[in-house]
């Protein structure tokens, strides 16, 4: 499965779900998104206990298709 995710330039592009991790290690991306909203990337914190999450910025939402 793929997400959307913002890079450290603000850009943001479609990523691997299974590499999110390594993205998030290697400090490539700032936040993805899950369940239309962003959550922010605390380096401090493991994935799994992100709790800061952010509705989309300035009404910008993506749609990704899988055909």
């Amino acid at each position: 499965m793929v997400v959307l995710v913002r890079c450290i330039d603000n850009t943001c592009t479609l990523a691997l779900e299974a590499r999110l991790d390594e993205l998030i290690n290697d400090g490539m991306i700032t936040a993805f998104l899950h369940e239309g909203e962003w959550v922010r990337i605390d380096r401090n914190l493991p994935r799994y206990l992100y709790a800061h999450s952010i509705r989309a910025e300035r009404g910008m939402s993506a749609m990704v298709s899988s055909f």
